[in-house]
């Protein structure tokens, strides 16, 4: 599941938010070995890149958090 949020902080900056969910580790790196494939690296990344600053991503690994 891919969810996506469009979200502007109180400086004005636009910030866009892409958040997956995956069931365990092997569903995250099968699905991640059949889309970031040398095709992909070759031919979408450098349009991603003419879209958005590249050191702007910043990538982070979320576990549900536990509240009781």
């Amino acid at each position: 599941m891919i969810d996506t949020y469009i979200y502007q902080d109180e400086s004005g900056d636009t910030w866009f938010v892409w958040l997956r969910e995956f069931d365990n580790q092997e569903q995250k790196a099968k699905v991640y070995a059949n889309t970031y494939d040398e095709y992909w690296i070759e031919h979408y990344r450098p349009k991603v890149f003419q879209h958005i600053y590249q050191d702007s991503i910043r990538v982070r690994e979320l576990s549900p958090a536990n509240l009781t």
